[in-house]
């Protein structure tokens, strides 16, 4: 509406900024999973701009707990022979992260070594701390980047659960041992840039230089890179990582009539407060043809 339009360029300086972590295309609605920052007025009005077409929200700008949207979580566990001193950390973090999940969340369980394993599917919440527990730890070749590159892989070519938020979870000391090479580090890092998967990442032991590394490629991501310490347990950590996906806020915009198609297509958001502009971000998005699904970090 023109009322609106008129009071966003007025009001342009004082918005606060959105921020969106994951935005994809699902059975041709638009979902974007977003942090939204000095926004502190009721949004009443929400709308994406694609080209020179606006679409308004579908539905309530919500939590992805208060939407109950599901969360899938991969967790990728370095399985190799420097691991075992991790052992009840690992349990502790896992068991923390499966009693603070909500009813919608997933568990996969995976492992890095030699290559990229999944070991199970669908871990039940109260089993997962268990299945941890059980991990043999006696892979010699740690092969990081090409098991996380794998990971991606395999977690991209899921059929997607409805509107989930996909996170991925690297479990490791990071020292990467892959005598062939591997794929290479800055080539993973624009791939990680590029998911829909969300990369998040526990670093275990004392090589600074390894878990610097680490952390780059998980903020790449727009993810959280926790190391435990005496400052933080596994269980804390596993809090943080459940409280943060929770609290992202979430909604949909029906796409019907959007004419544009192909990858990196910019998108533009603007949420407004009866009619004044309270909040703006852009991100950029795969726009499926017809009949297909696509997705794309922002």
């Amino acid at each position: 509406p023109l009322l609106f339009v008129l009071s966003v360029c007025g009001q342009a300086l004082a918005a606060g900024v959105i921020r969106p972590v994951r935005v994809f295309v699902y059975e041709n609605t638009l979902y974007s999973y977003m942090e939204l920052e000095d926004i502190h007025s009721p949004v009443t009005q929400a709308e994406v701009k694609i080209g020179n077409q606006s679409f308004p929200a579908s539905g309530r700008l919500e939590t992805v707990r208060q939407a109950g949207f599901p969360i899938t979580y991969l967790l990728l566990v370095d399985n190799s022979t420097s691991m075992p001193p991790f052992r009840e950390q690992l349990v502790e973090f896992g068991s923390q992260l499966a009693s603070g999940s909500g009813e919608n969340t997933r568990f996969i369980l995976a492992t890095l070594g030699d290559d990229f394993q999944i070991l199970s599917e669908d871990v039940p919440a109260a089993e997962l701390g268990a299945q941890l527990a059980a991990m043999p730890f006696d892979e010699n070749v740690t092969r990081l980047h090409t098991c996380i590159d794998s990971a991606l892989d395999y977690f991209e070519q899921l059929p997607r659960q409805g509107a989930e938020l996909r996170e991925m979870v690297v479990i490791t000391d990071a020292v990467q041992y892959d005598p062939a090479g591997g794929v290479p580090y800055e080539e993973l890092l624009e791939r990680i840039r590029q998911s829909d998967v969300m990369l998040h990442s526990l670093g275990l032991g004392t090589d600074a230089g390894a878990l610097e590394r680490l952390g780059k490629l998980t903020e790449a991501s727009g993810g959280i890179h926790q190391v435990p310490g005496t400052e933080l347990t596994a269980a804390a950590a596993a809090d943080v990582l459940s409280e943060t996906g929770g609290n992202l806020m979430v909604t949909g915009f029906d796409l019907e009539g959007c004419t544009a198609s192909g990858e990196d297509q910019k998108v533009s958001f603007t949420f407004a407060s009866r009619g004044t502009l309270v909040g703006s971000g852009e991100a950029s998005v795969d726009l499926p043809g017809a009949g297909t699904d696509s997705a794309a970090e922002t």
